[in-house]
């Protein structure tokens, strides 16, 4: 008999806004538990899930003008302040549409130190070198294979990293911090893995390491 396995998760993160420490509670917490914890989820159908074409398939679906009906409820279930927004609701063409909008742009002040190239949860580390011991669980993090490319990996070995979460609900565009060039993007193919902070605790380097990637460096002034 599968033993039936539940992963209960609530993020702590400080909101720089206000000082406040706050909850996340991640979306699709009932699937993501069966992908990552429930034998047969983890045997059976996550090898699948992780696949492209599953992105695919759910993607084509949620820029069908069927999927519009997802849209308000989503925005009440996150409490998504829809002022920040240049079309309304109603103008949204798909759930897609919707889930990549642009915002005004008074939306987003810069203001001084840390400037996050977007919105989402950050976790900062000095050096990057500091990655490896902070993640244990499983293989060590190495910037080699997380670049696949040694040049970069010699070249950033002690550079400053940051990571950037977004959650479902968050803005879902980014951008460059600061003025500068950027390059081609390098496109490193890879599987499908989930970011949700569920996933990440039993897959973190296989997430970090072979999903799918874009590289991209930016050429500033200084």
């Amino acid at each position: 008999m599968l033993q039936r396995v539940k992963y209960k998760m609530d993020i702590k993160y400080i909101n720089r806004a206000n000082a406040n420490i706050e909850i996340e509670h991640p979306p699709a917490e009932e699937i993501l538990n069966f992908l990552y914890y429930n034998p047969f989820g983890a045997k059976a159908i996550l090898p699948l899930a992780k696949h492209k074409f599953i992105t695919e398939w759910y993607g084509e679906i949620m820029d069908s003008s069927s999927s519009i009906d997802r849209i308000q409820p989503f925005i009440d279930s996150f409490n998504i302040d829809m002022s920040e927004a240049i079309k309304k609701v109603n103008e949204f063409k798909s759930f897609n549409d919707f889930f990549y909008r642009r915002l005004k742009s008074d939306a987003r002040k810069i203001s001084h130190g840390l400037i996050s190239p977007g919105d989402g949860k950050i976790l900062a580390f000095q050096n990057v070198s500091q990655v490896k011991c902070f993640y244990v669980k499983g293989r060590k993090f190495t910037l080699r294979e997380f670049l696949n490319d040694d040049g970069l990996a010699e070249k950033y070995n002690n550079a400053s990293m940051i990571i950037l979460r977004l959650a479902p609900h968050d803005y879902h565009r980014y951008h460059f911090p600061f003025k500068g060039i950027p390059s081609k993007s390098k496109k490193i193919e890879g599987t499908y893995y989930s970011v949700s902070p569920i996933a990440l605790k039993s897959h973190f380097t296989k997430v970090f390491h072979e999903n799918k990637k874009e590289i991209c460096t930016l050429t500033t002034e200084k």
